[in-house]
């Protein structure tokens, strides 16, 4: 007993479907309610294939006069993998074509006519929206969910929030990126990924009118009992306007890389690393972050007046910066997790291939 003709649909060069029946390529001619007519792919050959809705063979008129269309069935399935990569990926089209070549095992003679990776660029094209040259754009709908084609719902059902404002680059059209995390099986995990155009407090109440607005469209609300974030000033006084109910912590990673970022500007790089005294003053101020608020004015008084006269300028900014400017019922905490620094990392190779919609494709 003979094994029935293979079948399998692939696509010419310009998307339109074909039938592969037993080694043969057949373009569709014309389609009813029921019935497929399917003609020989190639020129003065008659032979024509009628096929269901679900392209199941009902008929086969004809015979083949000419030899199979091996190499073309390969070809066509190989550029249709690629198109269909190019058309739902990022990566590089140089990349994907040689990956899927490998993977084709190509007989010899369908190698050399195979198609250039160039040619498959007007298909990136086609599927890749124009670049924005400003913050003044519209972000596809493709790119406003998961890939799962899912809507995001993490973030209004954490008590816990987190915002990380310290990427040191950004897309060229903005000037800085934003994250939110929430807190779920004791990890955090990046919600949403901002690009605002600067960093003031009316930038920041939009961000969170923004934020309201889409808990309102998915009958959630933005109600989290927990805040975490740097110290900057017009973002404290934002967050305190928008969420009052909110118990809003420092993060004590960001406040002690502030304190490391001005002993160095002090030029007293030098001598933390080699003076143990006042490598353990500096240390020490770091600590007071974790000490009670109504202890605090009494530790910071009792280690300035019992640390190296080189830190005064240094215990001038901390009592300016620190001890006047950030509320004292603000608490520290610190953030370690994995997930974070995998996602810093993330965001940075993105940011290097300064591919705009590569770097929002790949957050999805």
């Amino acid at each position: 007993m003979t094994d029935p003709p293979l079948i399998s649909l692939t696509t010419s060069n310009r998307g339109k479907p074909l039938l592969v029946y037993s080694g043969y390529i057949h373009g569709l001619k014309k389609s009813t309610n029921k019935v497929k007519y399917w003609v020989c792919h190639s020129d003065g050959c008659l032979v024509t294939i009628h096929t269901n809705k679900n392209d199941e063979i009902l008929k086969a008129n004809g015979h083949h006069y000419h030899i199979p269309d091996s190499e073309q069935i390969e070809l066509r399935n190989l550029r249709k993998k690629v198109k269909d990569r190019i058309q739902s990926e990022t990566n590089s089209i140089p990349k994907t074509y040689e990956e899927e070549l490998a993977r084709s095992n190509l007989s010899a003679t369908a190698l050399t006519l195979a198609p250039v990776a160039s040619v498959l660029n007007r298909v990136r094209r086609k599927t890749t929206p124009t670049l924005p040259t400003s913050a003044d754009f519209d972000i596809p709908d493709f790119y406003q969910q998961t890939l799962n084609d899912a809507q995001f719902i993490l973030l209004f059902s954490s008590e816990w929030i987190f915002l990380d404002g310290t990427f040191d680059k950004c897309p060229k059209q903005f000037q800085q990126i934003y994250t939110i995390h929430g807190l779920k099986f004791q990890q955090n995990f990046p919600c949403v990924i901002c690009l605002l155009s600067g960093k003031t407090a009316d930038i920041y109440r939009q961000l969170f009118l923004e934020l309201n607005d889409h808990a309102t469209r998915l009958k959630m609300k933005f109600e989290p009992k927990h805040v975490m974030s740097d110290f900057e000033m017009s973002l404290t006084k934002v967050i305190k306007e928008k969420l009052p109910n909110v118990i809003h912590h420092g993060c004590f990673f960001h406040f002690t890389q502030s304190l490391h970022k001005h002993i160095n500007s002090l030029g007293l790089f030098t001598a933390y690393l080699e003076d143990e005294d006042l490598r353990l003053a500096c240390r020490s101020t770091m600590a007071l972050a974790l000490l009670p608020p109504d202890h605090l004015e009494e530790a910071f008084e009792l280690l300035k007046n019992d640390s190296p006269e080189e830190l005064i300028d240094f215990f001038k900014y901390f009592q300016n910066q620190w001890l006047k400017c950030v509320p004292k019922n603000i608490g520290m905490y610190q953030i370690s997790s994995f997930v974070q620094t995998i996602f810093a990392k993330l965001m940075l190779f993105l940011l290097s291939k300064n591919i705009f919609f590569s770097f929002i494709y790949y957050l999805a």
